[in-house]
């Protein structure tokens, strides 16, 4: 990783700035990405590189894709109201479930759901 200072106007650059793909010797797919971030009020840039995945989905993996992306379409179509009866709960609650802090309103929604629908764990 390093440090760089970038000239005026380009200042906090974020995300990929180039991508590439390539075959490595034992034919797997490897992709290299360089990236900038912000962190802690200093631009960094740091080579990423990407392996394909080497072992099939499982059922398990598919069964919590499709859960989540459950979820996710309940998210979507909550109305305004739905958003702020939780927004008041995540306040009142310090922005905490299950002893978990959340950042973002949907990820406490989220977690709400996952618990909800879980079996053998507290929903508030």
């Amino acid at each position: 990783m390093a440090h760089c200072d970038f000239a005026g106007g380009v200042q906090n650059v974020r995300g990929t700035i180039s991508k590439s793909t390539s075959i490595n010797k034992k034919g797997e797919r490897v992709t290299t990405r360089v990236i900038a971030m912000m962190r802690g009020g200093k631009q960094r840039v740091y080579i990423r590189r990407d392996r394909e995945r080497s072992t099939p989905v499982s059922d398990k993996e598919l069964r919590a894709r499709a859960r989540f992306a459950e979820f996710s379409q309940m998210y979507t179509n909550m109305s305004d109201e739905q958003k702020s009866k939780y927004k008041k709960e995540w306040k009142r609650a310090q922005y905490k479930f299950n002893g978990k802090k959340y950042n973002t309103l949907r990820g406490y929604i989220m977690a709400r759901f996952y618990a909800e629908n879980s079996q053998g764990v507290a929903s508030n």
